[in-house]
């Protein structure tokens, strides 16, 4: 058996959507997803487009084999992309898209930053558009108001919108940090970001903690949005409280960013060797993550004599 199959992941649903993904790919393109997805979008996404979005990333999501989970996603972007492009008023394929271009974003940008840069522009389009979908949000936006005011519209349909379009955001500067324009936008993703913990703190197993965290550990303390060290360090807790430690991606960014900043280099080994030690599969349901934070904890450990 080819060694990326052999693990305990379950491959017949993957394979199923990847054959419909090839299928649809090469005989009629573009018309025969319109025609699918017309009927699954007519009827709330329930036949074609929600179910084989939300397949994908529940199968990403629980795999514990990264080269799979990286030829699996980027292997069905053109689906993804071609769902989302049909049908810009749907807030299930928008937030989904957003989503899962961030994802891919994530896996790539170490090697092609130009291509991850990319893919979180999309994904910020995705998104917007997701929250778009409601009337009070988008007539306060095309009035002039500002993200701050908005938000409230928004209740729990819209958490996956909020955060990965907060997170395509922060991606975006992290990799160009020299945009001035995205470096203003950072107070809205924060209202965006913080929105969604409101609603739900336990969404993905503490990502929107994770997103305020990295925020706090780079923006100083003056300019006045209650970041900092100390508050960086409260916030990677919280995340860590929502899965008792189990979502090793809050280690990976704690050591990455915050122990870099205040150039603590004991906890920055602390935290990643423990991601090492630990067996991916401890995060039910999210096994991807903490296999994806094994590979940048090898990464970012080669980089030490670098960054101290």
């Amino acid at each position: 058996m080819h060694s990326c199959l052999n693990n305990s992941y379950s491959a017949p649903r993957f394979l199923i959507l990847t054959f419909i993904s090839l299928i649809l790919a090469c005989a009629g393109c573009t018309r025969m997803l319109q025609k699918a997805t017309q009927v699954g979008v007519s009827t709330g996404a329930a036949i074609f487009a929600g179910p084989t979005i939300q397949i994908l990333v529940d199968e990403l999501m629980d795999t514990d084999n990264l080269r799979l989970a990286r030829e699996g996603i980027g292997g069905n972007m053109v689906l993804v992309t071609a769902l989302a492009e049909l049908h810009p008023n749907d807030r299930q394929i928008q937030s989904k898209a957003a989503y899962l271009h961030c994802c891919y974003g994530l896996m790539v940008e170490k090697d092609d930053p130009a291509f991850a840069s990319q893919l979180y522009h999309i994904a910020r389009t995705c998104g917007k558009r997701a929250l778009r979908t409601n009337s009070k949000f988008r007539e306060g936006l095309d009035s002039g108001k500002k993200i701050s005011e908005l938000v409230g519209y928004l209740g729990d349909d819209y958490v996956e919108a909020l955060v990965w379009t907060a997170s395509a955001k922060m991606l975006y500067l992290l990799q160009n940090r020299n945009d001035h324009q995205a470096q203003l936008e950072i107070p809205e993703s924060l209202d965006m970001v913080r929105r969604a913990m409101e609603i739900d703190p336990d969404y993905l197993f503490g990502t929107s903690q994770v997103f305020v965290a990295i925020y706090y550990a780079l923006i100083p303390e003056f300019m006045g949005v209650g970041s900092g060290p100390a508050n960086s360090a409260k916030m990677f807790q919280e995340a860590r409280d929502v899965t008792h430690g189990k979502n090793l991606m809050i280690d990976l960014y704690e050591a990455r960013f915050l122990s870099v900043i205040i150039g603590d280099r004991q906890r920055f080994n602390l935290l990643l060797n423990h991601i090492l030690e630990t067996n991916p599969r401890v995060l039910e349901g999210g096994a991807m993550l903490n296999v994806f934070a094994r590979d940048q904890a090898r990464y970012w450990l080669d980089k030490e004599q670098e960054l101290f």
